[in-house]
């Protein structure tokens, strides 16, 4: 399986499965610090991480200031966006 994440309009970047070996020892709740440390280096920047929270069907909350996406959400949502 190949997932991938759409960073810009129409473009898509690919991650590296191996990254994540272990879904279950994540936080239920990820901030945009912990999908920064699954992202490969490099892929995207601090802002386009938290530019997920604004993109339509992602499925990220807010809880007062917080940004936050339930881990198997997460997991869901970038399946979604295989390529």
């Amino acid at each position: 399986m190949n997932l991938a994440v759409k960073n810009q309009p129409g473009k898509v970047v690919p991650l590296k499965k191996e990254l994540i070996t272990d879904w279950e020892s994540l936080p239920l709740l990820l901030n945009a610090e912990w999908i920064l440390k699954i992202l490969p280096k490099g892929t995207l920047g601090r802002d386009h991480v938290y530019g997920l929270w604004e993109m339509p069907g992602f499925p990220g909350l807010r809880i007062g200031r917080k940004k936050v996406v339930g881990r198997d959400a997460l997991r869901r949502w970038l399946e979604m966006q295989e390529v």
